[in-house]
């Protein structure tokens, strides 16, 4: 999933994912990019971050995340539903 939100509050999309993934079982190939200024990124662990104004870093981030082994992507996955199944 790639969020390049400029600005914005609680995005809700990050969480929805998270949510089908884990009803998918799958976090092993799941991966989420989330821009520093989309408003879940201040909460919200389990997830790659990237500049939406910067685009070497875009780029960077985003071969760091579709080089990432299943292990990592689980680990940062269930990281993120950590915080999505919080009550």
């Amino acid at each position: 999933m790639l969020s390049s939100t400029l600005r914005d509050g609680l995005s809700l999309p990050p969480l929805e994912f998270v949510t089908c993934k884990k009803i998918q079982e799958d976090f092993a190939s799941s991966r989420m990019m989330l821009s520093e200024y989309g408003g879940t990124s201040y909460s919200f662990s389990g997830f790659y971050s990237f500049n939406s104004f910067d685009m070497t870093d875009f780029k960077d981030v985003l071969d760091k995340s579709l080089s990432a082994k299943s292990e990592e992507n689980v680990r940062m996955m269930k990281a993120a539903h950590k915080y999505c199944s919080r009550s």
